[in-house]
């Protein structure tokens, strides 16, 4: 992990100070802590890069390493209700036809890793019902693994530390008739204000032709939701029912790829910059 991250719950702000500073505590058998002090190697005094999810990104300092838990203090450098990178750049959606079990923790890695606003989990043709049975679709099990991506993404306090939210939508018609029109047309901002863009941009990938450079750039500059199948693909109404709400019919070429190498690709594919 290139930053520790702390949950708001386990940050505490100190009174009377000129800038903002907060204490935080982690026990010993704590992940983080067995990072801090059997990777990091690291001794009272010391600084680290260290943020808290949702919230800030700043530098760490441990102050006490007793018998039981690491302390120490933080000041945040960034924040994420100030940062005006957040709401200039343009963000990135998933819809993902659901992966098998033994596929899903890592593609919520790099889902957390790749800077994706949202992610849409969504069942179709072609997913198979007990996939919805995984573990890792559990809350607990599912922000963990995203933190995980997160942690690595976080280097130097350059990426600011925001959760991909993560929605679950079992029966396909409803979500891509009811719900992903309306995700085309309005997001709500990660600071969560009231503040709205408007003109998502929608695409569906999908084995075929390849567009051209131009075209890539053109989408590439906007706020973007992709649409990805499972393995096998989307089935012919499904892909109807995509365009028919909003979303172009996009190609990386006739080959079919895993979700694992498809979710990277397509980030890379359409980064803004």
């Amino acid at each position: 992990m290139n930053s520790i991250l702390l949950e708001e719950a386990e940050c505490t702000a100190l009174p009377d100070q000129a800038s903002a500073l907060f204490t935080w505590s982690l026990r010993r058998e704590d992940r983080r802590a067995r990072h801090l002090l059997e990777v990091l190697k690291l001794a009272p005094g010391r600084e680290f890069h260290l943020g808290v999810i949702d919230h800030s990104i700043g530098r760490g300092v441990c102050t006490i390493v007793d018998q039981d838990a690491i302390h120490g203090t933080y000041a945040p450098t960034r924040s994420v209700a100030t940062d005006t990178r957040l709401t200039s750049s343009p963000r990135r959606s998933l819809v993902l036809g659901l992966p098998r079990p033994k596929s899903l923790r890592r593609v919520l890695r790099m889902v957390g890793n790749l800077g994706v606003h949202e992610l849409h989990l969504i069942n179709t043709a072609r997913v198979d019902k007990s996939y919805w049975g995984s573990p890792w679709l559990e809350s607990e099990a599912l922000r963990a693994a995203l933190i995980e991506g997160l942690e690595i993404a976080c280097r130097a306090g350059a990426t600011l530390p925001v959760l991909p939210k993560v929605h679950q939508h079992r029966l396909f018609r409803p979500f891509a008739e009811d719900q992903l029109p309306e995700l085309l047309h309005t997001t709500s901002n990660p600071s969560d204000s009231a503040e709205v863009r408007n003109g998502v941009s929608g695409i569906v990938l999908h084995p075929g032709p390849i567009r051209s450079e131009q075209e890539r750039r053109l989408q590439s500059s906007k706020d973007l939701l992709i649409a990805l199948g499972p393995e096998g693909g989307f089935v012919d109404f499904e892909l109807e029912l995509f365009q028919k709400a909003g979303l172009e019919a996009w190609s990386f070429g006739e080959r079919c790829w895993s979700v694992e190498v498809a979710v990277p690709y397509a980030m890379a594919y359409f980064s803004p910059t």
